[in-house]
């Protein structure tokens, strides 16, 4: 909490504005989780549950998916599953926090809510993995035990949806006295990684994102049962696996999103330097950490701009070289981190740009890593004929040779020429798409092949030529 960056993305979280997060692996996502998640705690009216899927889990969900034949059934029950998921979530911690800050006499709303949980705590009162397990078995049970697989009522008849009518008017009697209710889901990329079926996948938590805007303007509701609740969704989402949520979704213009973005250097290097003075007290400068502390320069380059740009612009890998470079000093007895030290940290900070790249591989059947060590000794700037040769001597197929550029830009990778000797990278399918535009037109204006450039971050490890070939026609 103490050197903690807000950005645009988490004031949106706070105030509820927003209800997807997205960025790219090491952006920050899992820290605004949970500095979210203490800074609304610390509001005693507020109700803060946090849901964090395990792998295995979600994979029981796609594997239950693929026994539905019918595109309907299967919707329903995602947002069914979905539905009693995030409505007994908030339940089950309602009923935690009154029990566990019950010091005296209860009112009569706390004492009818106790009661239902407690008559209910079959389906209520156990964990959010214990009962996203229990739903896919149940659900499993009726498909397996129906004549109709595909017959609603079976899925509404596993899932209890009958007790959630009676449950809805129990959480608006109890929680109407809430500034608000705040359901921050987390770990959904985890389960990614390892999911081969990245339709079914896409479905699912397309599923969550509609279900999330639903249930929020259900509970918002009022009439002479139910009491309204202010309910709030926060999902964090890296960016691959976003687009591909919208690319299923019915209706992707009605899924806003606030991007977890670094572009601005001095925003990123705050990160460094609010840790730094955080550790001392009184608190340090920035000014002390860069001129007492680190060189002036590396390589003739001011240290400070030498280390924003031999990084993909994102928390984990700013503090991931820092780190390397501190190390490095401390175990050669410097009393300054010096240009060895910071180059040598680059060149182990390089390996880890390549492998994180690998990780977030979504092409089906091709070893990315592979791919990226096949441009080991080439120049910074090639033509799309040279990444062709680069792609066939890795073994991709001809017809995936485009596919696998899009993953390599979209991944930062490699830039495309826009203008005569500057190249654009981008963080998001979307971005890329921009990027590609821009570059097909200079490259038809310009008369020349389409070029491509190979980010900063990858060179030291894959010994990229910087200089050897002109950027300009």
């Amino acid at each position: 909490t103490e050197y903690f960056i807000p950005t645009v993305a988490y004031e949106d979280a706070v105030e509820g504005k927003q209800t997807v997060f997205v960025g790219r692996k090491g952006s920050g996502k899992t820290a605004n989780l949970m500095k979210l998640k203490d800074q609304l705690s610390k509001r005693r009216d507020n109700l803060v549950c946090v849901i964090k899927p395990q792998p295995y889990q979600m994979q029981g969900i796609v594997d239950l998916l693929k026994r539905y034949q019918q595109r309907n059934v299967k919707g329903y029950t995602i947002e069914s599953l979905w539905k009693f998921l995030l409505l007994t979530e908030i339940a089950n911690v309602a009923f935690e926090n009154l029990e566990n800050s019950r010091f005296g006499p209860i009112d009569d709303q706390e004492r009818d809510f106790s009661e239902f949980v407690t008559r209910n705590a079959e389906i209520i009162c156990e964990d959010f993995s214990t009962r996203l397990e229990t739903c896919t078995q149940n659900l499993e049970d009726t498909i397996r035990k129906s004549n109709d697989e595909n017959s609603y009522f079976p899925v509404s008849e596993a899932l209890h949806m009958g007790i959630l009518k009676r449950l809805r008017i129990e959480l608006g009697k109890y929680l109407s006295k809430k500034q608000r209710v705040a359901i921050l889901v987390d770990n959904l990329d985890q389960a990614w990684e390892r999911q081969d079926d990245i339709q079914a996948l896409s479905q699912i938590l397309s599923g969550l994102l509609d279900v999330g805007r639903e249930l929020r303007m259900e509970l918002e509701r009022e009439d002479s049962r139910r009491q309204p609740i202010n309910l709030s969704l926060a999902i964090f989402l890296r960016s691959d696996i976003f687009f591909s949520v919208r690319r299923v979704s019915r209706e992707p213009d009605k899924m806003p999103y606030s991007p977890l973005s670094w572009d601005d250097t001095e925003l990123l290097c705050r990160i460094i330097e609010e840790r730094f003075s955080s550790s001392f007290d009184p608190p340090a400068s920035a000014e002390d950490l860069w001129n007492k502390y680190f060189c002036p320069t590396v390589n003739g380059t001011p240290t400070k701009e030498y280390i924003t740009e031999a990084i993909l612009k994102k928390p984990r890998d700013i503090i991931f070289l820092v780190n390397e470079a501190v190390t490095k000093a401390i175990t050669r007895k410097h009393t300054q981190i010096k240009e060895e030290d910071v180059e040598s940290a680059a060149q182990l900070y390089s390996l880890h740009a390549c492998e994180s790249v690998s990780v977030e591989n979504t092409l089906p059947n091709i070893n990315l890593e592979d791919v990226i060590l096949e441009f080991i000794g080439m120049e910074a700037v090639l033509t799309k004929n040279e990444v062709f040769q680069v792609l066939e001597r890795s073994g991709i197929p001809q017809e995936m040779w485009d596919a696998t550029i899009n993953v390599l830009h979209e991944f930062t990778f490699l830039g495309l020429e826009v203008e005569n000797g500057r190249f654009a990278f981008s963080n998001s399918p979307e971005e890329s798409l921009k990027n590609k535009i821009w570059a097909r037109r200079f490259a038809e204006e310009s008369g020349q092949q389409e070029r491509f450039e190979v980010h900063n971050a990858f060179r030291p490890f894959l010994d990229i030529k910087n200089s050897v070939r002109d950027t300009q026609w």
